[in-house]
């Protein structure tokens, strides 16, 4: 990742993170630590959908402060404090359904009741607006063409950002905005699109640039991925096929392309990483990409890894770039 020079305070505000929606998610899992669970359905019906509300968005103007007068205290004389608002806007309908309505049971109902799921979209993208909303009204949105974390991976750096007539006070056409629903990769494209895109496309279109993807593999849906507004980035997760990818995007979008990270796990083999990241920059080549080893749940206490890996990663990218 990208560490600049400086210390980012983040503003006080209530953010999606902090909310249920009005409708807080519950489990069912064993006592045992580290143990799997289920899903807890709490929506059975449409007319649960009426409990499905935005979170009330606030800023803690003293909150905020007082946060940056106890860093710039700290770290002011070595680092400069820069104060940030709202700089990530995600989308993620899908996983705010199917928290509440449960995965298996969300596969059902696109067969078996495809209008309740059309009426959760609906409610979901209607509280997303109003969260997009609130954030305009606070005058709390932050510009994301720097170092902030792109969902998809990597960061937001990029110069056409912010857009025309800027005049330093952010607007949605001068962000980053991201969707996803890594819950349906296993639907054919036209149930995503169904289910899911056509609602994404209707939220990402205020912003200046937006990215699609997570976890899901996209190689077989790209032609309705690529009809998103200002798409500029797609997630190339490790299930996804690099090189039709690559082929059919060319040199017009960003492909952030994940490595599987389970090269982590048991006894590291230097040569298994060199033969995963050779085959991504030979799938890759004619494109522009990145490599983002992400989802990395655990290194088994052996945190060299990430290092032995980079230095793999480099290696591997000079002698391609030498041999082009």
């Amino acid at each position: 990742t990208v560490v600049l020079p400086e210390v980012i305070v983040h503003k006080t505000i209530t953010t999606l993170d902090q909310s249920d929606w009005g409708l807080p998610v519950t489990h069912h899992s064993l006592e045992e630590e580290g143990s799997s669970w289920g899903f807890e359905p709490v929506i059975h019906d449409v007319a649960d959908l009426e409990k499905l509300a935005p979170p009330l968005i606030e800023h803690d103007e003293q909150a905020t402060e007082r946060r940056v007068s106890q860093v710039t205290d700290l770290l002011g004389d070595t680092l400069p404090v820069r104060v940030k608002g709202i700089d990530r806007f995600g989308f993620h309908l899908m996983r705010v359904w199917t928290e509440r309505r449960g995965l298996e049971q969300t596969y059902y109902d696109l067969v078996d009741d495809p209008d309740f799921v059309h009426a959760a979209m609906a409610r979901i993208s209607e509280c997303y607006q109003d969260v997009v909303q609130q954030y305009v009204d606070l005058g709390v949105i932050d510009l994301n063409n720097d170092q902030t974390y792109n969902h998809t991976g990597g960061v937001g750096f990029t110069t056409d950002l912010p857009g025309d007539g800027y005049d330093g006070s952010p607007r949605l056409k001068d962000v980053w905005a991201f969707a996803e629903a890594q819950e349906l990769a296993a639907v054919g494209p036209d149930q995503h699109e169904e289910f899911a895109l056509s609602y994404e496309r209707e939220l990402l279109k205020p912003f200046g640039l937006t990215a699609y993807g997570c976890c899901e593999p996209l190689h077989g849906k790209l032609d309705l991925v690529l009809s998103l507004p200002n798409l500029r980035m797609i997630s190339v997760s490790p299930w996804a096929n690099v090189r039709a990818i690559a082929e059919r995007c060319g040199s017009s979008l960003v492909l952030s392309i994940k490595p599987d990270p389970s090269v982590l796990v048991g006894p590291f083999d230097p040569e298994r990483a060199r033969s995963q990241i050779n085959g991504i920059l030979r799938d890759a080549d004619g494109s522009v990409f990145q490599i983002v080893l992400k989802d990395t749940h655990t290194c088994e206490c052996h945190p060299e890894r990430f290092g032995l890996w980079t230095q793999i990663a480099r290696e591997s990218i000079d002698r391609w770039q030498e041999g082009r």
